[in-house]
């Protein structure tokens, strides 16, 4: 299938969103701790494009139904990876299209400078950085102390979240 999509109560930087997984991840050597690892094998089989907006536009107007603003989360796998950059750009995209005052978040392995300048303007916040366990940190966003939360907007390092709330 090569994607999922569910609700998640905090992945919208502490708040709820709608969360796409985007299958298979482009780190040569995974995460230690990885979240997600029976996401990390590059799918044979992808779906394309039109076929997750189709399921996400509906999923977007039953998150309406219950949230006042729209966030949806990408998150791997690795969805700035090669294999899915096309489809992240563009489900971000038609989202802010239709959902002006939407929130795009997208959680990725890789530090701001791996990041294509191809997603910076389809995306307003980034949770960046190799997820480490051994530096891991209760009920916070990032969850490891060498992530980071970047706004892409105004190009700068936001503050933690302390999701114990």
């Amino acid at each position: 299938m090569g994607y999922s999509i569910q609700y998640s109560t905090k992945s919208g930087l502490g708040k709820p969103s709608l969360e796409v997984y985007l299958y298979g991840c482009d780190k040569p050597i995974p995460c230690s701790g990885c979240h997600n690892r029976e996401l990390l094998d590059i799918p044979k089989v992808t779906s394309d494009k039109y076929a997750i907006e189709k399921e996400l536009m509906a999923e977007i107007e039953n998150f309406k139904k219950f949230h006042k603003q729209i966030r949806v989360s990408f998150v791997g796998g690795e969805p700035t990876a090669k294999h899915n950059i096309d489809k992240l750009c563009y489900l971000s995209n038609k989202i802010k299209s239709i959902y002006v005052d939407s929130i795009i978040i997208v959680y990725s392995w890789k530090r701001l400078d791996r990041i294509s300048h191809e997603v910076y303007g389809s995306i307003d916040y980034g949770v960046l950085g190799e997820y480490v366990k051994e530096l891991h940190v209760e009920n916070q966003l990032p969850s490891s102390t060498n992530q980071i939360i970047y706004d892409f907007k105004n190009h700068s390092i936001v503050d933690n979240i302390n999701l114990d709330k």
